[in-house]
């Protein structure tokens, strides 16, 4: 489904006895003025300044939950809502500061929702659009008045962080006193040829819920994993904090290191 969403298609060859090939073709835009890396927003504990509402509008709960998990710790006053309806009747009500806004709901696209907003619900309300295509956003373009950023899905929260921090003006609260071990960061010291790793799918499901930053699925995760041997630990110590701190950049180049090394048992 996704694939069709952005516009790709899948194709499937199957020899028996032989196996399967399965080829995906995605249209891609072409990166004309590369970005530089999203900034890491390890230990962030807050924000400086009166409380900040935020509205999620989306009907996938997975990822309200995610929203929910990352920003309500850190002192945003979080309202979740599934349709484009509720968004604009619950926003009559509460006037957000910010609304995180999906595209694809039922009823009402997030284009006529993020309209309304603007020119008549609530002008001030800052709006940014969520997609998971990235043609969707690009042929919308002549609609940026009624919105003030956007994201393909799915995104680095570390990035989400800081176009929220500069559309509502905001300055982070980082805690400088936490202390990482020595190597932690720039992953390059960890002796892999004495520590056991676990099952290459393991890692691979860590990376992808890294990917998609979904906190509480890493934590869940690192416990089974912590749970089927002790000497796993290592690895638990060292991606809880990278986790916790929504360093996700660096929780993926991490894992991807471990991940490059090969089949393990």
């Amino acid at each position: 489904m996704l694939v069709q969403v952005m516009g790709g298609k899948i194709g499937l060859t199957s020899e028996l006895g032989k196996g399967s090939v399965f080829n995906v073709r995605l249209l891609l835009s072409e990166v004309t003025y590369p970005s530089a890396p999203p900034k890491s927003h390890a230990n962030i504990r807050g924000y400086k300044g009166r409380r900040r509402s935020i509205m999620v509008a989306d009907d996938d709960r997975t990822h309200c939950a995610i929203m929910v998990e990352i920003l309500g710790p850190l002192g945003f006053g979080v309202t979740v809502v599934d349709s484009g309806i509720a968004c604009l009747d619950i926003a009559r009500e509460q006037r957000p500061d910010l609304v995180l806004l999906d595209i694809a709901m039922p009823g009402m696209s997030g284009w006529h929702v993020a309209a309304e907003l603007r020119e008549r619900v609530s002008p001030s309300t800052r709006i940014v659009m969520l997609s998971g295509s990235a043609f969707e956003i690009d042929a919308k373009r002549a609609a940026t008045k009624h919105y003030d950023a956007a994201h393909i899905k799915p995104f680095y929260i570390g990035s989400l962080l800081q176009t929220i921090a500069d559309l509502l003006d905001i300055e982070w609260i980082v805690d400088t006193d936490s202390e990482t071990p020595d190597g932690a960061r720039d992953g390059t010291d960890v002796a892999l040829i004495d520590r056991r790793l676990p099952h290459l799918r393991e890692l691979i499901d860590l990376r992808r819920l890294g990917e998609i930053g979904y906190v509480r699925g890493i934590r869940e995760k690192l416990s089974d994993i912590a749970s089927q041997s002790q000497d796993y630990r290592w690895l638990v110590d060292r991606l809880e904090p990278l986790s916790r701190d929504l360093d996700f950049p660096q929780y993926i180049a991490v894992l991807s290191e471990f991940i490059e090394l090969g089949p393990h048992t």
